[in-house]
Formats: structure tokens, C-alpha cells, sequence
């Protein structure tokens, strides 16, 4: 594997749930050893992070009804 990210663009839902997670990180996130958070990881554009969320609303009920604490840590 080459880039992690090649692999994530394949599977674009995928994508979409890691984007939010890098993006929290690269805004918020605290290095606890190595390298600087935004010498690892690229800014990803904000639409990204909006798609992910729309994402999850819209497969909330179909993708995990029986997983609601999911969907209330994740909105």
C-alpha cells in the first residue's frame, strides 16, 4: 500500500467517515509524540466534512437501527 488515502478514496462512505475524523484531528487534535498533526496529515476540504455528516443522518436508521449510541456520539 502506497497511501492510506488511495485505498480511502475507493471507498467513498468510507472516505467520508475518516474525513470527519482527520478533520477533527487536523483542527483540534493535541501531538502527544512525533511529528506535528499537519505534517502527517493534509487539510481536507470542508465539504468532506459536511458529506460525512449528511452521510451518517441520511443511513442513520437503515445502516445501524439497533445502534443508536453510534449515531448520538458521532452527531
Amino acid at each position: 500500500m502506497k497511501y492510506p488515502f488511495e485505498q480511502l478514496k475507493r471507498n467513498t462512505l468510507s472516505f467520508l467517515r475518516k474525513s470527519r475524523i482527520i478533520i477533527v484531528t487536523y483542527n483540534r487534535g493535541v501531538v502527544l509524540f512525533g511529528k506535528e498533526i499537519k505534517e502527517v496529515f493534509k487539510p481536507i476540504k470542508n465539504q468532506y466534512y459536511m458529506d460525512s455528516i449528511m452521510a451518517d443522518i441520511n443511513g442513520a436508521f437503515e445502516e445501524n437501527a439497533g445502534n443508536p449510541v453510534y449515531y448520538v456520539l458521532n452527531l
